[in-house]
């Protein structure tokens, strides 16, 4: 009798107790489980670092200094056109002189070396919000002088001439016209810096930073409501011509004070004449 329980015992136990392949089971589910849990951190660590790649990228974008953009080379359009015209047999037609407005213009102060340009002077509210207008003011006194920079354009139109052109005393202008000169007229001396390739920045621009000027253009004699040159003189397509207007000696207390708005053209402006 206590055999035969014996024996039913040990079937139960037998029967009752997990199977190789049943112990292997839970195994190979938790190994399954590992895999996965290590490729999800894979994926989630390449997506962080690839997110982390992005910003860093679109951070240096944003801030990086606009100097790379100034480094860029100006290439000419006028592939060949030099070489054609120096055969001598193309007939080329006769043009008009172009108008070539300042691309820059700021002031500086001797008697305050340091002072920065004056920048935004006139704004204007547009449905995108308040924009700068592309305004020039020559200003010339005992106390401020004016900085041009013209960017030489057009091929074959290269004999420069700078022109000063102020308005009547009495014309209707948006901004006031300031002028004083001996006898009714102000003489305004002309410098010229060396030539740049590329444009200055005016948010930098003051009498301790601006470029050396030494080279003597001429002399304007400017009267309102007349227009005055000087002679002309060679330049190059793509050039930056940098000019600074001041009272000259024998009339330090000159005054000329006019605004160039873009319907305008009072102040200095440059005029190309045809070289081919």
């Amino acid at each position: 009798m206590s055999t035969e329980h014996e024996e039913s015992i040990s079937l139960l136990e037998r029967s009752d107790s997990p199977t190789e392949s049943e112990k292997g089971l839970p195994l190979a589910k938790r190994a399954h489980a590992g895999d996965r849990s290590r490729w999800l951190t894979v994926a989630l660590s390449a997506f962080v670092l690839v997110d982390l790649v992005v910003y860093c990228y679109l951070a240096f974008t944003l801030f990086a200094p606009p100097g790379a953009v100034d480094d860029l080379e100006l290439r000419s359009q006028y592939v060949g056109l030099e070489e054609m015209y120096a055969y001598g047999v193309v007939n080329s037609s006769r043009l008009a002189p172009v108008l070539n407005k300042p691309r820059v213009v700021g002031q500086v102060y001797p008697a305050d070396p340091h002072r920065k340009a004056p920048q935004d002077e006139h704004l204007t509210l547009t449905p995108y919000g308040r924009m700068a207008i592309p305004d020039r003011h020559l200003q010339v006194s005992s106390k401020a002088q004016t900085i041009y920079q013209f960017r030489v354009v057009d091929f074959g139109m290269e004999r420069c001439q700078l022109r000063l052109k102020l308005p009547a005393l009495d014309a209707p202008l948006p901004d006031p016209f300031h002028f004083a000169g001996d006898a009714g007229v102000a003489l305004v001396d002309v410098y010229e810096a060396p030539v740049l390739d590329r444009l200055m920045d005016l948010s930098t621009l003051s009498w301790a930073r601006k470029p050396p000027f030494r080279a003597y253009v001429g002399t304007f004699a400017a009267t309102p409501e007349r227009e005055v040159t000087l002679p002309e003189f060679p330049c190059k397509w793509g050039e930056v011509r940098t000019f600074k207007m001041s009272c000259a000696p024998q009339n330090p207390d000159c005054v000329v004070d006019v605004w160039s708005s873009q319907n305008t053209t009072w102040g200095i402006i440059m005029y190309q004449h045809q070289t081919v």
